[in-house]
């Protein structure tokens, strides 16, 4: 009688230590993240009983947000885009994040300072309206690991600038950090615009735009110089070397 009470109590124990597996993310589908017009975003998740819940206004999803039935129209306009699984019986998937982004002014004419010669491309990779994911190596990213990165970029015609913003890469195992600095300067070589970056640690390869605001005004030429990391910091594996900086896009509203 023991004997069984006592095995029993073992199943009852395993039981309660059983935990729900957890679903598999959701897929999102899109032609790019850059919106001309618009743009179609489609999700996925192959499991009968299994629904997608998503957001865009960069909430967490929750089993109360809105039901993924058919593609969604994105307009021109910067959308956070989170989607996560949910099923009955199972943990609910991690949450998969994306970020839209119009693609602002056309810019006409496009330099920059040499990438390195393993990560080299034409500026026009700057201005294509193509994301290079999170693949540093594909070809689509200028890669730099120097003092300074210069860009000079040209509008066919002064416009009402407000913003800046560089689509830039976080890969901190492969040395790849946000810059230290940006300075945005005007026409009259007038430094109209700076911002310092904090280093925060975060463990998986990410691209992602940073911004950079400016004081609104007519403008048509802008030298945005970009200041890499210096040294890596101490909780790094790299400690104290120079860090690595890529971008794959440059964008004007």
């Amino acid at each position: 009688m023991k004997a069984s009470l006592i095995i029993i109590g073992i199943l009852c124990s395993i039981a309660g230590l059983a935990q729900p597996y957890e679903l598999a993310a959701p897929l999102l589908r899109y032609q790019s993240i850059f919106i001309e017009n618009e743009t179609k975003v489609s999700m996925a998740f192959d499991m009968q009983g299994a629904s997608i819940r998503y957001t865009l206004n960069g909430d967490e999803p929750n089993e109360k947000s809105n039901k993924y039935r058919s593609p969604i129209v994105l307009h021109q306009h910067k959308t956070v885009v989170k989607a996560k699984a949910f099923a009955k019986g199972y943990k609910p998937s991690a949450t998969v994040t994306q970020t839209f982004y119009p693609t602002g002014y056309r810019i006409s004419s496009i330099t920059t300072s040499m990438p390195n010669e393993k990560y080299n491309g034409l500026p026009q990779l700057l201005t294509d309206n193509l994301s290079g994911g999170s693949n540093h190596s594909n070809g689509s990213w200028l890669g730099y690991n120097s003092d300074s990165v210069v860009v000079e970029v040209s509008l066919s015609s002064p416009q009402q600038l407000s913003t800046v913003m560089l689509h830039v890469l976080f890969n901190q195992p492969a040395w790849i950090f946000t810059p230290e600095k940006i300075r945005i300067y005007n026409q009259q070589q007038q430094c109209i615009a700076e911002k310092t970056f904090a280093v925060e640690q975060q463990k998986t390869a990410v691209a992602e735009g940073i911004e950079v605001a400016l004081p609104t005004a007519l403008q048509q030429q802008l030298r945005i110089v970009i200041y890499p990391l210096q040294q890596l910091p101490e909780w790094h594996d790299g400690k104290g070397q120079k860090a690595w900086f890529f971008i794959d896009e440059i964008k004007l509203y």
